[in-house]
């Protein structure tokens, strides 16, 4: 497999969901990634986590503008 390089521009917005929404997105991408463990296996999962076009896309898919900081809330990460 190739490796691809060079810079992706990928910008968020700043926006904020609602607490509600936010906790319901959070249990659909647990479900989402621990079924892909299950299929593909943790290595898998982790490329495609570090594939930043891939992050963005669940980003989308989830509702929300994914970033390695916004994963990390209250002191430990979700």
């Amino acid at each position: 497999m190739a490796v691809r390089t060079g810079y992706a521009d990928l910008p968020l917005h700043g926006g904020k969901a609602p607490r509600w929404l936010f906790s319901r997105m959070v249990r659909l991408a647990r479900e989402i990634l621990l079924l892909m463990a299950d299929e593909f296996g943790t290595a898998e999962v982790l490329r495609r986590l570090s594939d930043p076009h891939w992050f963005q896309a669940l980003g989308c898919l989830l509702g929300l503008g994914l970033s390695p900081k916004s994963l990390y809330l209250d002191g430990q990460w979700h």
